[in-house]
């Protein structure tokens, strides 16, 4: 499964993936409220070769994954059809617990995604010449 994490990737990215019954409950993991306006669950994962994703889960599209991320103490896996894959699970913010002055959650103010995150790994930017 993990001989090609680049293709992991885009198959996370897309299918999403379902969270082992006891992961639903760790706050370390999951910190966003579930509330009906939260536009999109996901969780951010490093795969092997540092390739970070971010990966829908807990809804409605995701409950026919055929990943499934499980752990075993602090170390995380996604799996599928019987193999596994070990994973980093990357916490969201602390922040996102707060509130703007108006009350806002921070969580809606400011997404933290593998694509905005500022420890993501980036390619250099384009030379101007």
């Amino acid at each position: 499964m993990a001989s090609n994490p680049g293709l992991l990737k885009l198959d996370l990215a897309i299918r999403g993936a379902r969270l082992d019954e006891h992961l639903r409950h760790r706050p370390d993991i999951v910190r966003v409220p579930w509330v009906r306006d939260y536009v999109a669950r996901s969780i951010e994962l490093v795969l092997p070769e540092d390739i970070w994703v971010s990966v829908p889960i807990q809804e409605r599209f995701t409950e026919s994954s055929p990943y499934l991320l499980t752990a075993d103490g602090d170390r995380f896996w996604v799996a599928t059809n019987g193999e596994r894959c070990e994973v980093r699970v990357v916490p969201q913010p602390a922040y996102y617990a707060d509130a703007t002055h108006s009350g806002t959650p921070m969580w809606r103010w400011a997404p933290r995604t593998a694509a905005t995150s500022p420890s993501t790994p980036r390619s250099p930017a384009p030379s101007p010449h």
